[in-house]
């Protein structure tokens, strides 16, 4: 959980980086050699898995409200709200709000550097 800010942060960078290239006519360089062809297929891979990820989480609690304090679904998805307390649904969403949080803070802090009163 705590890496998916990291994520977040460099994953639109580089597509960021992969727009401009995109614009100037040099995306050719973003995918010329190994390294840089494998650096651009990981953020758009990590750039979907971002979205996909929480999505995902979403609708597995929400299908398994009733029973998230059961060992098989424990052993099943209870690492998306390990060590929270599950009696009211909002708080097995906690970690779901974590990430959103730090989608939507890495989206800010990358789109809106160049506004003055940022």
């Amino acid at each position: 959980m705590e890496s998916y800010f990291d994520f977040t942060f460099c994953s639109i960078l580089n597509t960021m980086a992969l727009n401009e290239a995109s614009r100037q006519g040099e995306l050719g360089k973003h995918f010329g050699n190994f390294s840089n062809l494998l650096n651009s297929s990981t953020t758009v891979f990590y750039l979907v898995c971002l979205v996909v990820f929480p999505i995902n989480a979403y609708f597995k609690i929400k299908n398994n409200l009733g029973s998230l304090h059961k060992k098989s679904v424990r052993d099943k998805i209870g690492f998306y709200y390990e060590g929270i307390k599950t009696e009211q649904p909002v708080h097995a969403y906690f970690n779901l709000f974590f990430m959103a949080r730090r989608l939507l803070t890495g989206l800010i802090m990358i789109f809106m550097s160049d506004l003055p009163f940022f």
